[in-house]
């Protein structure tokens, strides 16, 4: 009638003394930790799970809670000459037990051969006795030294016991027992825990990454000194649009600037890449505020990224006797195009440029300055031998080439087009000068708000004239 019982009976007016208690454990008899006294599971069963248990192995498996007897050791057996298990009886001994639980913590490493060690006269370790080890307890006879010869042939009192111990398979290891008794003639020493630890016997110990997986593999290393770096794939080149400075294999995805500019003026957003990636690029590497890198730098990585020949690079190899007098013909595509000026003396944009200027929206110089038709306007002057000019073409023009002007100079009046005429009046009531639209370098229309401090940008007023100014 006890409630709390195991086998309450609620039915019960009468207690007959067969009240059981709650015994709370394991009630899987394939657990680990099958109690057979328990009458109420309490979750707590623990199941075999088999594995290598040793921690010294290179497949330790730290889930596992039986030796499966599939551990696996980098250091090679056949590198270690076999240890050596014969003693010479003396007469008198020290009786070593290897208890149960000293037994099961050395099970772990499979069957072999313990094998306890004395130091001789000349520093040489001598077996003192051994015995066959196969998981369960076992006992050594350890010879103490014989009186009667001249020669060290066992223990002395009081001497440091060494021991080792040898798997089947040639693996060998140092011992630890618990307690670490020193040696007593005619004593009993009762080793109730054990540890080890491997003993490698390499010829020469070379240092280094043994990972093959990692770019610093070393094939001639037998030690790894924790060297190994993952292979990280990427665009390895500095001088991309995509470098990748984390990368350290190149995968052959690097893309030039000039790939990666034609892109996106040839597919707008539907290519690749679009404006925001190559915008995003500028302000991240070129345009950074604390990099230091300005416009020369930039003419110096257009001379490596498009090979155009801007500034020095260009006007160095124009100056040298290796050059051509042929026609340079180029393709100009509709939209951004980045050119070099390829006749050897300078000479007025406009003439050069009257042949085609109705295709042309508007070009600029490495100085930014502007050659404007739509509004007769020339701040560039002339075409200067070696320099590169950005030029955004209203259609294609295929195989254009620079054409000698003779000398001609066309002066420019500067004129308003036709759409500013357009206007309602009462954007300019009093003739004064207005503010018609603000466009970039690249001559697209923007919000100076939304712009970076230190962008060059252009007024154009309703007068015709032109401010250019870098935003603060």
């Amino acid at each position: 009638m006890n409630e709390t019982a195991f086998n309450y009976n609620e039915a019960a007016n009468t207690d007959d003394g067969s009240c059981i208690d709650y015994i709370l454990g394991c009630m899987n008899e394939t657990a680990l930790n099958y109690d057979s006294a328990a009458n109420t599971d309490d979750g707590s069963c623990i199941y075999i799970i088999e594995g290598c248990t040793d921690l010294t192995a290179d497949n330790y498996d730290a889930s596992a809670n039986q030796n499966n007897g599939s551990c696996e050791y980098s250091g090679v057996p056949e590198d270690c000459p076999s240890l050596i298990f014969d003693a010479v009886n003396t007469g008198s001994n020290m009786t070593l037990f290897l208890v149960p639980s000293g037994a099961s913590d050395l099970s772990v490493l499979g069957n072999g051969t313990i094998g306890v060690y004395y130091t001789d006269s000349n520093g040489h370790e001598l077996c003192g006795g051994s015995a066959e080890f196969s998981g369960a307890q076992v006992q050594i006879s350890a010879y103490a030294n014989d009186a009667t010869t001249s020669d060290k042939d066992g223990f002395f009192a009081g001497d440091d016991i060494i021991w080792k111990f040898q798997d089947n398979n040639g693996h060998q290891y140092n011992l630890s027992p618990n307690p670490q008794d020193v040696y007593i003639t005619n004593g009993i020493s009762f080793i109730s825990a054990i540890t080890y630890n491997s003993i490698t016997c390499l010829t020469e110990e070379i240092l280094g990454c043994v990972n093959p997986s990692s770019i610093n593999y070393n094939s001639a290393a037998n030690t790894d000194d924790g060297s190994c770096i993952d292979i990280i794939e990427g665009c390895v080149n500095e001088t991309a649009f995509n470098y990748n400075e984390a990368a350290n294999t190149d995968d052959d995805s690097c893309i030039s600037w000039q790939e990666a500019y034609l892109n996106y003026t040839t597919f707008q957003d539907s290519g690749q890449f679009s404006q925001f990636d190559i915008d995003a690029a500028y302000q991240a590497g070129f345009h950074a505020t604390d990099d230091g890198v300005g416009l020369d730098e930039l003419d110096s990585q257009a001379d490596l990224s498009y090979g155009y020949g801007y500034e020095d690079g260009y006007e160095e190899g124009l100056n040298s006797s290796s050059g051509s007098c042929e026609a340079i013909y180029i393709d100009l595509i509709s939209g951004w195009n980045i050119i070099g000026y390829t006749l050897s003396f300078a000479q007025d944009i406009t003439a050069t440029l009257s042949s085609i200027v109705d295709n042309i929206k508007i070009m600029k110089n490495n100085d930014a300055s502007v050659f404007w038709p739509e509004f007769g306007f020339n701040g560039i002057g002339d075409f200067i031998p070696g320099q590169g000019y950005q030029i955004l073409m209203l259609n294609s023009l295929p195989e254009y080439t620079f054409p000698d002007v003779s000398g001609e100079r066309i002066e420019m009046t500067p004129s308003v087009p036709d759409w500013v005429h357009d206007f309602p009046a009462l954007i300019h009531p009093n003739e004064t000068k207005t503010l018609v639209k603000v466009l970039n370098i690249l001559g697209q229309e923007v919000n100076p708000i939304n712009q970076f401090k230190g962008d060059i940008l252009l007024n154009l007023y309703s007068d015709g004239s032109v401010q250019k100014y870098i935003l603060e």
